[in-house]
């Protein structure tokens, strides 16, 4: 993750390969084989947002059990929707503005000239300014504070 030469060397090499290779069959090819590659970066990043918003969906389904008289939950955290898609949306059209400026000069200086960890470093800031668009409901509702109570069952079996 931190050794990425472009914002498209992260996503399609160094971040999740095993869902890069389904939605570069699913979404790329196809729509890359009808239409201009932009168009299908575009889509592929959009597949992606609306699966995660559909992960969200299910995680953070509040079933009608946990609902009061009122038909409120109050011990439920129940995410904006879209922020999982504007996220994706927004990697892709990254992915998009490096394809068109990869071969201007500033570009070129950038990658003869700067070490390969500041290199890292600018494609991680691609994401960060609204990292927590796709981090933020995971945080606030509990997730990873539930994962961390179920890590120390983890036991290995011999």
């Amino acid at each position: 993750m931190f050794t990425s030469d472009s914002p498209s060397d992260f996503w399609g090499r160094r971040w999740n390969n095993y869902v890069h290779v389904i939605l570069k069959r699913g979404v790329y090819k196809p729509v890359r084989a009808y239409s201009t590659k932009g168009a299908a970066v575009f889509a592929t990043f959009l597949a992606s947002g609306i699966i995660h918003e559909y992960v969200l969906t299910i995680l953070f389904y509040v079933h009608h059990n946990e609902k009061d008289s009122s038909g409120n939950c109050t011990n439920c955290y129940i995410p904006l929707r879209g922020k999982n898609l504007a996220f994706f949306t927004w990697n892709g059209a990254v992915i998009i503005l490096e394809t068109m400026l990869n071969d201007t000069w500033v570009i070129r200086w950038m990658a003869g000239k700067l070490p390969k960890p500041i290199i890292s470093f600018l494609v991680v800031l691609t994401a960060l300014p609204v990292g927590h668009w796709f981090i933020g409901d995971w945080i606030h509702g509990g997730y990873f504070h539930h994962f961390a109570l179920g890590f120390p069952l983890i036991v290995r079996l011999s």
